[in-house]
């Protein structure tokens, strides 16, 4: 069973005022394929323990402050958000608007929207945040080891030039028509002293 490990951290969205910004159906991933949803399709926080709904300080910007979690035993989680943009005409009006305080369930709110020809989305993937564990020793050698992936030898990536291909066939032939004529003379001195040994 994976358990969430958690500490306080804090997401701040902003554009320019040319849209209304709605963010939805949020989920955390991790290496392995697990998956959390953080926020619904209406914007409406899913646990408010792990994100609350979060707070729109204008038309475009909106944050919360929240938990760093993780899954145990994982180091890397993957943010997936999708931000509904909507042309703003007078009042800015968003599906999270109607969300409980507490998550509760989820609820059908979009379709109280009536102007759904001015609404577009947007997907937005974050990359990997590694999260270390209290007893991990953070260090600058742990941390420039974040960006590179650990090497795995597959045959199929292996890529030799051409020349160098060139090359390595040309020494493979040469060695066997080495050890063809080594052992044809091999052969032909063993021949030659059957036969004076025969005489």
């Amino acid at each position: 069973m994976q358990e969430i490990i958690a500490k306080a951290v804090y997401f701040h969205l902003a554009d320019t005022n040319v849209y209304c910004v709605t963010v939805h159906s949020c989920t955390v991933k991790e290496e392995s394929g697990k998956e959390v949803q953080l926020l619904d399709e209406n914007g409406c926080a899913v646990d408010k323990y792990l994100l609350n709904n979060l707070v729109y300080t204008s038309d475009l910007t909106g944050g919360q402050i929240s938990q760093v979690f993780k899954f145990a035993d994982q180091p890397s989680l993957f943010f997936h958000c999708q931000i509904r943009l909507s042309y703003k005409e007078g009042e800015c009006k968003r599906s999270s608007d109607l969300c409980p305080n507490t998550a509760r369930g989820k609820r059908s709110v979009l379709s109280s929207l009536n102007d759904d020809d001015n609404i577009r989305e947007v997907d937005v993937f974050s990359q990997s945040m590694t999260v270390f564990e209290i007893d991990d020793p953070i260090n600058s050698r742990s941390v420039r080891g974040l960006d590179e992936r650990p090497l795995e030898w597959n045959w199929q990536n292996v890529c030799v030039p051409t020349i160098t291909f060139g090359i390595l066939i040309a020494l493979l032939g040469i060695a066997i028509l080495i050890s063809a004529i080594v052992t044809a003379l091999l052969c032909l001195r063993s021949r030659s002293n059957k036969l004076e040994l025969s005489d």
